[in-house]
C-alpha cells in the first residue's frame, strides 16, 4: 500500500481544464491563480483561454488587442506564434478579440472539425 500511495503522489495531471457553462463563477481567477502558483513551485506552465469573454488576458496582465486562439484558429495559423509571456512569468495564449461573425464561424468550424 505505501507503494501505491508514493506513485500516486508522483502522478501530476499535465492538463488542467476549467469548465463551466455558467459565467462569472471564477473560471480565469482561479486558471490564474492555479498558473502562477504551479509556475513558482517550478512546473512549465501554459494557459489557454478558450472563452469567447477572453478576460484571462486581463488577469496575466496582457494587452486585450493581443491576437489570440479565436482568430489564429480561423486562419489555420499555428497557436505557437501568440504564446505570450504573462503574470508570474506564465506562458498565457488568450482567446483574443472577436466579432460576432468571427465567433459564429469558429462555431461552424468547431462543429464540422470537432
Amino acid at each position: 500500500a505505501n507503494e501505491q500511495s508514493r506513485e500516486a503522489a508522483n502522478i501530476r495531471a499535465k492538463v488542467v481544464a476549467l469548465v463551466s457553462v455558467n459565467g462569472g463563477v471564477g473560471r480565469s481567477t482561479l486558471a490564474t491563480a492555479l498558473s502562477s502558483g504551479l509556475q513558482r513551485l517550478g512546473q512549465p506552465v501554459v494557459a489557454l483561454d478558450l472563452d469567447p469573454q477572453n478576460a484571462l488576458y486581463h488577469h496575466f496582465g496582457l494587452g486585450h488587442t493581443l491576437p489570440g486562439i479565436g482568430r489564429t484558429s480561423l486562419h489555420n495559423e499555428r497557436w505557437s506564434q501568440i504564446l505570450h509571456s504573462g503574470f508570474a512569468g506564465c506562458q498565457v495564449i488568450t482567446f483574443g478579440e472577436t466579432d460576432i461573425r468571427q465567433q459564429e464561424d469558429l462555431q461552424r468550424w468547431l462543429k464540422q472539425e470537432p
